[in-house]
């Protein structure tokens, strides 16, 4: 049951990796400092010269992209 979870958890990583890479480079830019750096929107701003409001697009676009390539490949 471990073998197949780890085997399961290992698959899902390589996903969203690959789908990572779809992305345009400011959408993984700001999906890496949100969700690994977990940096606050108006710091991403400030590091990326943007305004927030570009900020919050850019990680919509982004995760509404990633949503779909991962559905896509369950389906």
């Amino acid at each position: 049951e471990n073998t197949e979870k780890t085997a399961g958890a290992n698959i899902r990583q390589q996903l969203v990796r690959a789908a990572l890479l779809e992305l345009t480079e400011d959408q993984q830019q700001v999906i890496a400092l949100k969700f690994l750096e977990g940096w606050e929107n108006d710091e991403i701003a400030r590091a990326v010269n943007k305004p927030v409001g570009a900020v919050k697009s850019l990680q919509h676009r982004a995760l509404a992209h990633l949503q779909k390539i991962l559905l896509d490949d369950e389906a």
